[in-house]
């Protein structure tokens, strides 16, 4: 199901509130949440109860989901997708066992342990705290055709066992092939038009590995990141490129350094999990 984007406003700027997330740290970790019967992860929260002010749906929430029983809470900001709701971060210093409730499991770690739950929603809330408080750019990963509204598609292309690197004219710094999605063009084919246009490869098998939204001080976006095994190249048709050379590591600066090794470090612990 395609979600509209998530919006962001201050603490009581939307009003009629249906929902609250939390983001629950313990010990300079957030608190993730896996349902019973589910491998997937997502942040504590739930439905504001008939009656219940966003503030005591937040606490109770935050006991059901995880056992927490000594915090300090605060709201940070309002969100809206579809209906409007409340992102609360709380601060945990005791926590007891989980009540019974629809979660398994609850587990601290800096990062989400496993897939999303909701990937349409939950990355960009942490993403837009994160772009508040932490100051830092957000890049956030999901299984393949989970986050939607797709923009641009990234290829890691491997020729030989080595990745092809992309140095555009006039520049000295080197990136990923990829680009933005052609109106018309689902995420493959543009994949397919790039890694064609930016290292000239003729024969190639390309699939989805997953997706990612990112988001820095010009924007955001999401799109989709491809793994291609190239297995004939020619020259390089005319484009915005120079040169392509063919390395274990990027043979220099990187031209997108907020995004693009978060992007080639998600692969590489996809590929390290499935070798354990």
């Amino acid at each position: 199901m395609n979600l509209p984007e998530p919006t962001f406003g201050p603490v009581n700027s939307m009003g009629n509130y249906k929902y609250v997330i939390i983001l629950a740290m313990e010990q300079g970790k957030l608190l993730w949440c896996r349902q019973k019967k589910k491998t997937t992860w997502e942040l504590p929260g739930g439905h504001i109860e008939p009656g219940e002010t966003p503030f005591e749906a937040a606490k109770r929430e935050l006991f059901e989901e995880t056992g927490a029983e000594g915090f300090d809470i605060r709201p940070i900001f309002d969100y809206r997708v579809e209906v409007p709701g409340v992102v609360f971060l709380a601060e945990i210093t005791r926590r007891g066992s989980i009540p019974q409730s629809e979660m398994e499991e609850v587990r601290p770690s800096a990062e989400i342990p496993g897939e999303w739950s909701w990937p349409q929603i939950q990355p960009k809330i942490l993403g837009h705290y994160r772009e508040l408080f932490e100051g830092a750019p957000l890049c956030t990963f999901a299984s393949v055709n989970s986050m939607g509204h797709y923009r641009f598609a990234v290829v890691l292309a491997k020729e030989g066992g080595k990745f092809l690197w992309c140095r555009q004219k006039g520049k000295t710094t080197w990136e990923i092939p990829g680009g933005h999605i052609e109106p018309g063009e689902t995420p493959e084919q543009a994949a397919q038009r790039e890694l064609f246009e930016e290292t000239g490869a003729e024969e190639f098998a390309i699939r989805p590995i997953f997706d990612y939204w990112a988001k820095d001080e010009k924007g955001e976006s999401t799109g989709v990141v491809f793994l291609a095994e190239i297995t004939r190249r020619g020259s390089i048709p005319p484009s915005e490129m120079e040169e392509i050379r063919a390395a274990d590591e990027i043979p220099g600066e990187w031209s997108w350094p907020r995004i693009h090794p978060k992007i080639l470090g998600h692969y590489r612990e996809l590929v390290e999990e499935a070798h354990d």
